[in-house]
């Protein structure tokens, strides 16, 4: 999955196109790796003053049911990644990184 495609997929089911919601996936795409709702915010805030948690955390669970993100869960926290595209595989996670 990639920007492009994700974003086709919302327009696809009816939802709407963002500035918000292009930044998100630029970010999951840019990053590669898994992050939380509270890296996407850090990174977000400065662009979007006053942005709140629950615009991030609804973004980010429409996106994982659209299966554009695909998320696990870590230390009680969820984390979030683009999807991939290729066949059923997992990935490791540092668990003092993050990578």
């Amino acid at each position: 999955m990639n920007v492009q495609e994700g974003l086709a997929l919302l327009k696809e089911k009816g939802y709407k196109y963002t500035d918000k919601r292009e930044d998100i996936l630029t970010y999951f795409s840019t990053e590669d790796r898994y992050r939380t709702a509270k890296d996407l915010l850090k990174f977000m805030e400065p662009n979007y003053e006053g942005i709140s948690v629950d615009t991030i955390y609804r973004n980010l669970h429409l996106f994982n049911q659209m299966g554009i993100l695909e998320s696990t869960e870590l230390n009680g926290e969820k984390h979030f990644r683009m999807k991939c595209d290729q066949h059923h595989h997992h990935h490791f996670i540092c668990k003092d990184c993050g990578i």
